[in-house]
């Protein structure tokens, strides 16, 4: 459901498919890179949803909704940093 005033046109809630917002990284891209994109995101988080309402899905707490990508060595180390344990099936990027 994506609720009314999400974005100004959307004047009532609005039943779709969809999924949570994630990015998808090329493999090739430096660790420390994808790494430095993901602590910037969260350090500015609030700043984010107050831009993009939607934002307010992409928390940590819905990283188990990811089934199927693995996740870059950058986003490992960070989420390993902050405390998030990723299924190994997930971090085979490494």
């Amino acid at each position: 459901m994506v609720p009314a005033g999400t974005y100004s046109s959307l004047k009532n809630d609005y039943a779709t498919v969809g999924l949570f917002n994630f990015a998808v990284a090329s493999k090739d891209l430096p660790d420390d890179l994808v790494y430095a994109i993901l602590k910037a995101f969260y350090a500015n988080h609030d700043r984010m949803v107050r831009t993009l309402a939607s934002a307010r899905e992409s928390v940590v707490a819905n990283l188990n909704r990811n089934i199927f990508i693995p996740f870059h060595p950058g986003a490992l180390r960070y989420y390993r940093e902050i405390g998030v344990e990723i299924p190994a099936a997930l971090a085979a990027a490494q």
